[in-house]
């Protein structure tokens, strides 16, 4: 995309008065959507749909889509009605106990995997993994919000999380630790224009459900059938299921309950998946809203100090295709 990229740290954000400088861009993101994005999406689909079609076996329709309306992850009572993104409440020298507690424990996870990043704990992924660093080593300076004290807690949670997957399913198929969703994700997920806003009360990061995701990747209808059971028996009864094998991710997601929190296990037909890929692209392309521009931190990266002042150089698409 070209843009005015030049214009100041104003354009990226949502304030009225950059309407004009953001246009242009925000034009060429429409554009985008409308045309390239949206026929790789398609031509990879219809491609997928045939790979589908000559996997052996029969597709598991046994396993029923489900929800528990319900299930929300936990939310300390500090942070009842506080927005995801924060208000200046715990600027203060002195945390609660319990967030301290949490997000010390997250930094020194960090730390440790700061130059050798194991499985889905990678620091350089995603630059809120370093606020949580900042956050507990500045306690009297930092502002902690009920969205990074939620990445804190996936933090501590993650290999444990990822062991217990493997255990139970790595004799059906591979699996893959997936990498902590990301915080720009997981933002506009909870966002005014995100998919969860306006659900009950603040904060909406509660309904977050796949801030921790692992993957079983088979080549049979069978083989995903077991790996399904083997992870029913392990974690229990699922909080949600989305049977999608006959539509067209042809997947089945699975939310289960580890450790108090929820976490997600993808199942994949590798003959398909490797096609999906094609397509990660313009899909995240078509999934940013065009009301402003905050989304745009989801396909580039630019910096977020003294923006005015940079050249191109310093913006760099997100995006592998």
């Amino acid at each position: 995309m070209k843009g005015s990229w030049d214009a100041g740290p104003m354009f990226i954000g949502h304030d009225p008065r950059s309407t004009q400088i953001r246009s242009p861009i925000m034009a060429q993101l429409v554009a985008a959507q409308r045309g390239p994005a949206q026929a790789l999406v398609d031509f990879v689909a219809t491609v997928t749909h045939r790979v589908f079609d000559d996997i052996e076996g029969e597709p598991a329709s046994s396993i029923e889509s489900y929800a528990d309306d319900g299930a929300v992850q936990p939310i300390l009572p500090a942070f009842e009605h506080v927005p995801d993104q924060g208000q200046p409440g715990w600027c203060s020298d002195v945390w609660p106990a319990d967030i301290k507690a949490k997000v010390d424990q997250a930094a020194q996870l960090l730390r440790a995997n700061m130059f050798m990043p194991v499985g889905s704990l990678d620091v350089n992924s995603d630059e809120a993994l370093l606020e949580i660093i900042y956050a507990s080593e500045n306690q009297g300076d930092a502002h902690m919000t009920p969205l990074l004290y939620f990445l804190s807690c996936t933090v501590v949670c993650s290999d444990g999380w990822h062991a217990a997957v493997h255990a139970a399913l790595s004799s059906f198929g591979t699996v893959k630790a997936g990498l902590l969703k990301k915080y720009a994700r997981a933002a506009a997920k909870v966002g005014l224009h995100g998919d969860y806003y306006g659900q009950g009360h603040p904060p909406y990061s509660r309904h977050l459900k796949d801030m921790l995701r692992a993957s079983l990747f088979v080549r049979t209808h069978a083989a995903l059938k077991a790996g399904f059971d083997a992870l029913v028996a392990r974690f229990g009864e699922a909080a949600v299921v989305k049977n999608r094998l006959l539509d067209g991710p042809h997947d089945i997601l699975v939310v289960v309950w580890y450790q108090g929190m929820m976490c997600e296990v993808q199942f994949h037909l590798e003959q398909v998946f490797v096609l999906k890929a094609l397509s990660h692209a313009g899909y995240n392309v078509l999934r940013c809203q065009t009301d402003d521009a905050r989304d745009l931190a989801t396909l580039f990266h630019y910096p977020l100090i003294d923006l005015h002042k940079k050249d191109a150089s310093s913006v760099y698409c997100k995006l592998n295709v």
